[in-house]
């Protein structure tokens, strides 16, 4: 009975495939008597040893060719259910990355076909440039290292002045590229560089012994020759280019044609000769024709110096210059005009210059003319050097430096004896004044005259001012309008300050401009007390250490004083004291020995009445303080505001107010220039 084997359920343990086998001896006699349901032979199938003729099927538990027992020859299942498969090599680390993989075979008739083993990550270098990745990184081919190239020649050297530099190859999507970035030696240039690489800076360059700085070598030009210097700099040596034509038969200019002008003619030069300078032609290469005189052997008779030798018409007689006129009066003329002329006499040779010396012709008539101062009856009337209107000839004369403009003007000459006079009349430049007038006759009228001035204002306010003050206002008003756009400047004070003695005067404005002043104008009134200080105000105002005025120092400085009433003083201040300060002034822009300007409206003697003129007369009180001038000393009385104005005008005279037509032209009046007809103050009656 031959043996039959039961196959147990395999079971996998870390890759491979147990089983455990149960034996049952059967004995198989003619097989098909016996049933059995796992036995490996079926009925009718042979006995032991010997073959159905069927394939044993593979990991089914049955010997079904019932040889050799059951699954015999069999590695692996093929046949039931799900063939076998194992990963090759057996390792289970294989990866699918790159050129790593895991390869999987299957059990085909029980045995599994032969397989490569797995590749491993890390197990190959990705450096041969193939374009895998052959360790399994995820980058093809990143450990490939570019490597140096050369395609030039061998003898290239490679430093720090040479031009050459080595390339590198490189990996490109799996294949090696050409050798890139390197430099191959060039043509050798003057650069101080080895541009061939062969160890020699500048040596041979290609820019050598070229032409330069001229492009042609007609005439004198030459062509130059580069040369290589020290430090890569090309140097143009023996150029010889175009310069300016000169008489010497080389075309210097170098275009074809040697001593020639700008028009193409030949070429002039500057020639001279003992009588001066001239113009000579350049011909073969020498200046001829000279167009300066060349001196005489003789020095003829004819205004010129002939001979050149600094003095004329000395080798010979010569009365006359040859071509003259001049007058004539002799007979038969008695009066009219005639002329002789200066002439060569006949038979004059040439070759024989004595026979030549000139001289005057017979006295001809020319004809009858105006009268001119000769001492001669020219138009024949029977009287001499006369006008029209029987009176002497007379002409207008001048200096030769009056310019005749502006005031200036020609005077007049008169004709006796066939002479001229002196020049009468004349007017001359003088030194400019402020008179709307070109004095000193350069074009401009008053110009210099307009300059600064700060113009103080002290007016009493004491009551009895009442009858002057509001008039004193609008006069200061219209006044001071004239002075729009000026540099001037104008301060009001009031005195006395307060009633009592605390102070001896109030300011109310202070060095302002004339629209400022006008607006103070309004606080004018005759509220103060009735004790004046004067002095006391004008001491102060001088005073460089007391001054409350805020003098600029470059504006001339005046002072005008208003009030009706006597000098007074509150602390012993004498008219002497005052005196001594405005003759010595130092404020503003006073120099050593200028004065202040003071000026004092008040009474000098006008009217009589409390309320009218005082019949009083003032001007003593001031007289010292205003250097004996009585035209600084103003009438007050009576109040009239026109009147003012003319005043006020006439004491700055010397601000020169400019109005529109360019003269004085105060606000509210004529239009005309105002103030005294002698440029000082004015009185009703025309006094100073």
């Amino acid at each position: 009975m031959a043996p039959i084997f039961f196959k147990a359920p395999l079971t996998r343990v870390s890759g491979a495939f147990f089983a455990v086998c149960t034996f049952l001896s059967v004995s198989c006699q003619n097989c098909e008597s016996i049933d059995l349901e796992d036995a490996s032979c079926h009925p009718g199938n042979p006995a032991r040893g010997e073959s159905n003729g069927k394939p044993e099927v593979c990991r089914n538990g049955l010997d079904d060719n019932c040889i050799d027992g059951v699954d015999e020859g069999c590695d692996c299942n093929s046949d039931v259910g799900q063939p076998d498969a194992k990963d090759c090599g057996g390792d289970g680390r294989g990866n699918d990355v790159g050129a790593c993989h895991v390869t999987t075979v299957t059990c085909v008739n029980g045995k599994f076909p032969a397989c490569e083993p797995d590749r491993l990550p890390g197990e190959y270098a990705d450096n041969d440039c193939n374009g895998v990745d052959d360790d399994c990184n995820g980058a093809v081919d990143d450990g490939f290292v570019p490597f140096e190239c050369w395609t030039g020649p061998d003898y290239a050297v490679f430093n720090e002045r040479s031009a050459c530099a080595k390339g590198l190859v490189r990996c490109v999507k799996g294949a090696l590229t050409e050798c890139l970035g390197e430099t191959l030696p060039d043509v050798e240039r003057c650069n101080d560089r080895d541009d061939d690489c062969n160890d020699r800076v500048d040596d041979g360059t290609a820019e050598e012994n070229e032409t330069c700085g001229v492009d042609t070598d007609v005439g004198a030009c030459v062509y130059g020759r580069n040369v290589c210097a020290v430090g890569g700099t090309l140097v143009c040596q023996g150029a010889v280019g175009p310069a300016a034509e000169t008489c010497n038969g080389i075309d210097d200019d170098c275009d074809g044609v040697a001593d020639e002008g700008a028009d193409g003619h030949p070429l002039v030069m500057r020639c001279e000769t003992r009588c001066g300078s001239g113009i000579a032609e350049c011909i073969h290469g020498q200046p001829v024709n000279c167009s300066a005189r060349e001196p005489s052997e003789i020095d003829y008779c004819d205004g010129t110096d002939d001979d050149c030798d600094g003095q004329t018409d000395e080798d010979m007689p010569c009365p006359c210059r040859l071509g003259a006129f001049h007058e004539c009066r002799e007979a038969p003329l008695t009066c009219g005009k005639g002329f002789q002329r200066c002439v060569t006499p006949v038979g004059c040779d040439p070759n024989t210059p004595y026979s030549c010396v000139p001289g005057w012709s017979q006295c001809e008539l020319f004809h009858i003319t105006d009268e001119t101062c000769n001492n001669w009856d020219d138009d024949c009337d029977l009287l001499i050097d006369e006008a029209a209107d029987g009176n002497p000839l007379a002409q207008t004369c001048s200096s030769p430096d009056n310019p005749l403009i502006g005031e200036c003007a020609p005077g007049s000459s008169r004709c006796s004896a066939g002479l001229w006079g002196s020049c009468d009349g004349e007017v001359v430049p003088v030194e400019e004044s402020c008179d709307d007038k070109d004095n000193n006759c350069d074009g401009h009228v008053d110009e210099g005259m307009n300059k600064k001035v700060d113009m103080v204002f002290v007016v009493d306010i004491s009551g009895s001012m009442c009858p002057y003050s509001q008039t004193l206002a609008g006069a200061l008003n219209r006044y001071s309008a004239n002075f729009d756009g000026d540099e001037h400047r104008f301060s009001l004070l009031f005195f006395p300050g307060a009633f009592g003695r605390s102070t001896p005067y109030r300011i109310i404005a202070n060095n302002v401009d004339f629209a400022s002043f006008q607006a103070a104008l309004s606080q004018l009134n005759c509220s103060g007390d009735g004790d004046e200080p004067s002095y006391d105000v004008l001491l102060e105002l001088t005073s460089p250490s007391t001054t409350p005025i805020n003098w600029r120092s470059d504006a001339t400085p005046y002072i005008i004083l208003i009030g009706d009433e006597p000098a007074r003083t509150w602390n012993n201040v004498s008219q002497q004291m005052v005196a001594a300060q405005t003759a010595n002034c130092q404020i503003a822009n006073c120099q050593p020995g200028d004065k202040v300007e003071v000026f004092i409206i008040t009474h000098k003697g006008g009217g009589s009445g409390s309320w009218g003129g005082s019949g009083q007369d003032y001007s003593s009180y001031y007289i010292e303080i205003c250097y004996q001038e009585s035209s600084r000393i103003i009438e007050i009385y009576p109040a009239d505001e026109d009147r003012y104005v003319q005043d006020l005008l006439g004491v700055f005279q010397k601000v020169c107010l400019t109005g529109a037509d360019g003269g004085m032209s105060p606000v509210g009046l004529d239009g005309g220039p105002t103030g005294a007809s002698d440029g000082g103050p004015s009185k009703p009656d025309g006094g100073p």
